[in-house]
């Protein structure tokens, strides 16, 4: 269904296809699953946080005859977020359209606009996700005893990150379920003798050339490894034959978290993704509209998101429970170029 007029015209069934068909794990894109989405109703505002002394808190459950349950009487701190609108609009000039209909025979045109549009958002979202967990100052930092890649004495991964999870356990009482690494150096892996030597047990027979995310999270005793492989452009817009490739997750770093995907916003976790659903449901919504003047059918894709790291504040903004930084921790210094 084409617009016919200006007004803008929301397209739930355009935006249903494309999340259904635009898998962001084969783009590489895998902010989202390190920040999970908690929906809000409203733009800007606070959320509970769970006092540091309470997250193993051990508590009286016996109950004597006629007396009362025990119940939590925590005083809850609290947080902040607050959303931004992101869009991304694509058009469809009349003449284009005619072409790639000829073309591209059997596949909408409108759907193919509103991937585009949506892998642009995914891009910048990703940005933004990345800035934030490979971070020092927002997490524990450690740095590995030797690159994972290092020509002579490379450094042993799992025990790498075995030590990093005896911390994050030791000091934070949490164990982290998720593990971030760069395609580069996934790929290192598969010539690491630590790795090479340890497949040949865990897994007798590997193709190693053909190793999986999955097979390294049974590795590396982690829950879910994700692969951070996906690259932007940096250059000027516009800049003709300029190309300037920079990585989202920066080889040098491995990120471990405890990732959360319940409503909960007590929850502790490493962060979140705030989304505003009077503006956009949980996927971005889609919308389309005529421009005459261009002769064009415009595509727009938009949200509005906050992405965010869980701490309580003050009234001075004096930061009290910093729920992130424990339920996080990079190592540095595992690849070297």
């Amino acid at each position: 269904m084409r617009p016919t007029e200006g007004t803008p015209v929301y397209r739930p069934d355009l935006g249903l296809v494309v999340e259904e068909g635009l898998e962001f794990e084969d783009l590489g894109l895998i902010g989202m699953q390190l920040m999970p989405p908690l929906l809000v109703p409203d733009a800007s505002g606070t959320f509970s946080v769970l006092p540091e002394e309470a997250f193993n808190s051990l508590e009286e459950t016996e109950r004597a005859p006629r007396t009362a349950y025990n119940r939590s009487d925590w005083t809850y701190e609290t947080g902040f977020y607050k959303t931004r609108e992101q869009g991304h609009e694509e058009p469809i000039d009349d003449t284009d359209r005619a072409k790639y209909e000829r073309r591209v025979s059997g596949v909408s045109v409108d759907t193919l606009a509103v991937k585009r549009a949506r892998g642009i958002i995914g891009r910048n979202q990703e940005k933004r996700v990345a800035d934030r967990i490979l971070n020092e100052s927002n997490f524990y930092t450690d740095t590995a005893s030797a690159a994972i890649n290092a020509s002579e004495s490379p450094g042993n991964p799992i025990d790498i990150v075995k030590d990093a999870v005896s911390y994050m356990r030791n000091n934070y009482g949490v164990l982290p379920n998720m593990l971030e690494m760069n395609w580069k150096l996934f790929r290192a892996l598969k010539s690491n003798p630590f790795v090479v030597d340890r497949l040949k047990y865990t897994f007798p027979g590997i193709d190693i050339e053909k190793l999986s995310a999955a097979q390294v999270a049974h590795m590396l005793d982690i829950p879910q490894v994700i692969i951070g492989g996906a690259m932007y452009n940096s250059a000027t817009q516009n800049k003709k034959k300029t190309v300037t490739l920079n990585e989202f997750w920066d080889p040098n770093y491995i990120f471990l978290g405890l990732v959360s995907t319940s409503p909960d916003e007590l929850d502790p976790c490493c962060g979140r993704t705030f989304v505003w659903t009077e503006d956009s449901a949980e996927e971005p919504l889609v919308e389309t509209y005529r421009e005459e003047q261009i002769r064009s059918d415009i595509y727009r894709i938009r949200h509005q998101v906050g992405e965010t790291l869980l701490k309580s504040v003050d009234d001075n903004d004096t930061v009290l429970t910093d729920v992130s930084r424990k339920c996080g921790m990079l190592i540095k210094g595992v690849y070297t170029t």
